[in-house]
C-alpha cells in the first residue's frame, strides 16, 4: 500500500533526525543511454523497443525499492517455449549488483540488498527473453 504524503513525511523526518537518510527510486530514461545506444536493435527499452513495440508492457523490468531491498519483476508469462532467461541489476559505474537466471516454470522476480552509498546512482535493470532479446529499464537511486 502506498505512502500517503503526510506517511512519508513523517518517516523521512524520523529517518533523518536519525542521521539516515531513506532511498527512493525515480525512473532515469536518460542516465544510461550511452550504453545502450551502443547496441542498437539489440538493447530494448520502452523509448526504443524497436521490432518489438508491442512487447514492450511485458518485456521491460519493473524495479521497486522498500527500505534497501531491491526488486526486479517482469510481468512475463513463463512457458517452456517462451519465457524470461535471466535478470541482471548493473549500477552505473558497471558494476553487478545482482543476478538470477530462471527455468520455464520459475516467477521472473528477484530481490536483492542495496550496498550501503548508492544514493544518487543510478541501476540498470536488464531481462532477457528467449523470444524478445534484452530489454532494460534505468532508475535513479534517490537518498
Amino acid at each position: 500500500m502506498p505512502f500517503s504524503r503526510r506517511q512519508f513525511l513523517s518517516s523521512a523526518a524520523a529517518v533523518a533526525a536519525a542521521g539516515q537518510v531513506p532511498l527512493a527510486l525515480a525512473k532515469s530514461p536518460t542516465k544510461m543511454e550511452s550504453l545502450i545506444e551502443l547496441l542498437p536493435n539489440v538493447i530494448h527499452t520502452a523509448n526504443d523497443p524497436g521490432r518489438w513495440k508491442k512487447k514492450a508492457g511485458s518485456h521491460l523490468p519493473d524495479v521497486s525499492l522498500e527500505g534497501s531491498s531491491l526488486t526486479v519483476k517482469t510481468h512475463h508469462g513463463m512457458s517452456r517455449k517462451h519465457y524470461i532467461v535471466r535478470h541482471l541489476l548493473v549500477l552505473d559505474d558497471g558494476s553487478v549488483l545482482g543476478s538470477k537466471t530462471y527455468a520455464s516454470d520459475d516467477k521472473p522476480e528477484m530481490t536483492i540488498t542495496l550496498p550501503e552509498n548508492v544514493g544518487g546512482r543510478t541501476v540498470l535493470a536488464l531481462s532477457f527473453c528467449n523470444r524478445h532479446d534484452l530489454w532494460a529499464s534505468s532508475y535513479a537511486i534517490l537518498g
